[in-house]
């Protein structure tokens, strides 16, 4: 079910002189840094982002704290995956005694639909102490989805974002999974993909919105057409993306919508 899992710590800050371990604010998002997922449902072919705060680490007199990690996931009673603790070592230079984290779970196309709980733990190897978070989290049935949905500060999708201010780069990057292909000719899928961008009134800002098409050079056995849109943050004010691929041979569809707020430039 599983293909890869990972457990990456960032933007580490310092806890200096706490009494004691804590992870705190778990929440499910679209990529790292990215927008809030509403509701705990999955879909194959997608990947899952549990952010979180640990709080309560120890630093030594440089600021450095070392602690380890480890993650299941589980479905029941019956393990599914294991990560094995990994040590990890940061310099916290910057003081704030919180310090963000999120895990990610790959999840392989054919993952099957059911319910399943991810386990996360921590371990500040300073003082042995350890922390949990279960987070539940559902596997929808297999269709024409939209995944993969983060937001970044580049083209390549390299650089994640989680505050937005007008003026700066902004891209939104998605895939769609489920599609058919025809049965005739180069058996091409055919995806429609559109962008719009909503105002407080809920009603789009701009008549046409950004849009694309995928329909030639999709190698055979691709299960996965990413699309990525630059979206130039013009001004302030809060606003909602509203992302739809539609399936062109197969006649599925697929909506996401999150909403942004753009502070002014300073």
């Amino acid at each position: 079910m599983l293909a890869s899992l990972a457990l990456i710590s960032l933007l580490q800050a310092p806890a200096m002189g706490a009494d004691g371990l804590t992870l705190a604010n778990p929440h499910l998002t679209h990529g790292a840094l990215g927008p809030v997922r509403t509701g705990k449902d999955v879909k194959p072919g997608d990947t899952l982002y549990l952010a979180f705060e640990i709080q309560g680490l120890s630093t030594d007199a440089t600021g450095k704290a070392t602690y380890s990690t480890a993650v299941e996931v589980t479905e029941g009673a019956k393990s599914l995956y294991k990560q094995p603790a990994r040590k990890y070592q940061e310099f916290l230079p910057l003081g704030g005694g919180v310090s963000p984290a999120f895990a990610m779970v790959d999840l392989g196309i054919d993952s099957h639909a059911g319910d399943y709980v991810m386990h996360v733990t921590v371990t500040d190897t300073a003082t042995g102490k350890s922390q949990t978070i279960k987070q539940p989290v559902t596997v929808a049935p297999r269709g024409f989805d939209i995944v993969h949905l983060s937001i970044s500060g580049d083209a390549a999708g390299l650089v994640p974002i989680g505050a937005y201010a007008a003026g700066q780069p902004f891209w939104v990057h998605a895939a769609a999974v489920g599609f058919e292909r025809s049965t005739a000719g180069t058996k091409q899928p055919k995806v429609d993909f559109t962008l719009s961008i909503l105002g407080a009134d809920g009603l789009p800002i701009v008549k046409q919105p950004f849009s694309g098409t995928i329909d030639k050079d999709v190698p055979i056995n691709a299960t996965a057409l990413p699309v990525n849109f630059f979206v130039p943050l013009n001004r302030p004010g809060t606003f909602t993306l509203q992302l739809t691929a539609r399936d062109g041979v197969g006649k599925g569809s697929s909506t996401v919508s999150f909403p942004i707020t753009v502070v002014p430039a300073k």
